[in-house]
């Protein structure tokens, strides 16, 4: 279902709806210098990283990811993000009253 170019359509899926929506790495999409990279999908994080290693490698952006989704975020990202490129600092910021929307801060080792 292509829902963008659905005349009938409000743009959103029904419940129950199958939508096949195609999926790119930052890496395949061949930026300029990338200087920061936020992420918030809720709890696929680690694969957004994933697919931005050579950028995140190359360029050592500064990046916000979003780790409430998932108990283990809290380790495996920093992990995931010092093994693609080494010397990072970490911040974790929380930005409201409850657990959600608690930030981790990615800074490079230029910053």
């Amino acid at each position: 279902t292509n829902l963008a170019n659905d005349p009938s359509d409000s743009g959103k899926a029904s419940k129950g709806q199958q939508v096949a929506v195609r999926q790119v790495t930052l890496d395949s999409l061949n930026l300029g210098t990338v200087d920061f990279i936020k992420i918030d999908v809720e709890g696929f994080d680690a694969g957004v990283i994933r697919g931005a290693a050579a950028t995140i490698a190359r360029d050592q952006p500064v990046i916000a990811c979003a780790c409430y989704h998932r108990a283990l975020d809290l380790i495996e990202l920093p992990a995931l993000i010092s093994e693609i490129s080494s010397g990072y600092r970490f911040i974790l910021r929380h930005h409201g009253s409850f657990f959600l929307e608690t930030v981790l801060y990615a800074l490079p080792p230029s910053s």
